[in-house]
């Protein structure tokens, strides 16, 4: 039987970008004293030319009833100081309980504003122990240089083998992203989600809480999303997977447009060389952040961050590279990001190192 409910909080197109990050903790906060536990979240740091509009902090955590006395605190400052979800519903012998708190103005703090990470402090002060399950941020930026279409449902919504529901999205948008976060009992249990009965795609082999991420680039809106628990004989306790957030979402961009213009690495060289490598920007707009990286077999050897290339710029960068003789294929890889958003561009080079 489907048990709980999701809630739609926000519903919005506007010119900006949507920022989401998260940690699975999976923390248990117990023992004969008060504990505190303090878990930071990676956070972009809020450049000049964006604004912070809203920032929702959400929790999802475990508990055999919801007698908690509890404090949160965001970036040392309180948010609440009760435990009241905004729904809960049962996995196994646990209540999987869901808290949602503002903290727009708490991020718009000038210490906030200058820190790329967000902290988040829980003090237990009596009552029943818990488990951090998830703990998340979804942050909406404005800015003239994208535009965004999101839809946010959080809550706690579990079903047990076999069971189907279905949720109602009316998103009408298309090259959008479909996000969802999941708590899945064992390896051996399988959801289906299904978009407009013209795609399915498979969540399995997981266990605990999960991100999943759907590219639904080629489908022009999403209006109904069905997930289905695939019913079988396997054995496994607890039974429910529970669906804990989505995000629909669509955003264009400004966007800067990086290429690896000319790669001047030596063909054979000793064990140190110099790799000379020019990069331009025949995009739209300036990057927030780039970053140099180099490969060799899978492993990183060399990392630079680059300063932004304005838009019909250029920029020439060297790296001194150290490898053991024998032939290497080394991968050129630049990353830059713009708001939320990341690509990356490489090129390979083969270097023979006496």
């Amino acid at each position: 039987m489907v048990n709980g409910s999701m809630y739609k909080y926000i519903d919005k197109s506007f010119n900006g970008d949507v920022v989401y990050t998260y940690v699975f903790p999976s923390k248990q906060i117990n023992g004969l004293v008060f504990e505190r536990e303090t878990i930071p979240l990676d956070f972009p740091v809020i450049k000049e030319h964006v604004e912070l509009d809203l920032a929702y902090l959400e929790l999802s955590v475990l508990s055999t009833n919801t007698n908690v006395n509890w404090r949160v605190k965001v970036n040392g400052i309180n948010i609440t100081r009760e435990f009241k979800p905004i729904v809960y519903s049962k996995i196994g012998n646990y209540l999987f309980t869901k808290h949602l708190f503002d903290i727009t103005s708490v991020l718009k703090t000038p210490e906030s504003m200058k820190r790329s990470r967000v902290n988040v402090t829980f003090k237990r002060e009596g009552g029943q122990p818990i488990i951090i399950e998830q703990i998340s941020i979804i942050a909406l930026v404005k800015t003239i240089e994208a535009f965004s279409t999101v839809k946010y449902y959080t809550g706690c919504l579990t079903l047990e083998p076999g069971d189907e529901t279905s949720l109602d999205i009316g998103f009408k948008q298309k090259d959008s992203l479909l996000r969802l976060t999941c708590f899945i009992p064992n390896k051996l249990a399988e959801l289906l989600v299904n978009i407009d009965d013209k795609k399915t795609y498979r969540i399995n082999n997981a266990h605990g809480m999960i991100d999943e991420t759907i590219q639904a680039s080629d489908l022009f809106e999403i209006n109904n999303i069905k997930l289905k628990y695939v019913e079988s004989s396997e054995k496994y306790l607890p039974r429910e997977i529970c669906l804990s957030n989505l995000i629909v979402l669509s955003s264009t961009y400004s966007k800067p447009d990086l290429f690896i213009e000319e790669l001047d690495v030596p063909s054979r060289a000793k064990s140190s060389f110099k790799a000379r490598i020019k990069i331009v920007n025949k995009g739209s707009s300036k990057p927030d952040k780039i970053l140099l990286v180099v490969f060799n077999k899978g492993e990183i050897i060399s990392s630079k961050s680059i300063q932004p290339v304005e838009p019909g710029g250029e920029i020439v960068e060297e790296l001194v590279i150290n490898q053991p003789p024998g032939q290497h294929n080394l991968v050129f890889r630049i990353i830059w990001r713009k708001l939320a958003r990341m690509w990356f561009t490489e090129e390979k080079k083969n270097v023979i190192i006496d």
